[in-house]
């Protein structure tokens, strides 16, 4: 008889917790693209990245051609050097 009081409280304290966390689970939606959208800072910041995108490509691109010419510098130099000056190029 006494375990059966003690199993019936433990199942009463589980019941009742499970209900407690069952109500306190409340989950909200947001669409955060649009709460971005709207703020008015956002324009401006957005211009901002796209100059600084465009500068960067074009740091990129020298980049790119500069190493593209010393590449065909290197490779029309190198019968003409020695291995060790190629290895240190």
């Amino acid at each position: 008889m006494k375990h059966l009081k003690s199993l019936l409280l433990a199942a009463t304290l589980i019941l009742s917790a499970s209900l407690t966390l069952q109500a306190q689970s409340k989950v909200a939606h947001i669409n955060t693209q649009e709460l971005v959208e709207s703020m008015p800072d956002m324009k401006s910041a957005k211009s901002e990245l796209e100059k600084l995108a465009k500068t960067y490509e074009t740091d990129i691109q020298a980049m790119a051609t500069e190493l593209q010419n010393k590449i065909t510098q290197y490779d029309a130099e190198s019968s003409t050097k020695t291995d060790e000056e190629n290895g240190k190029r």
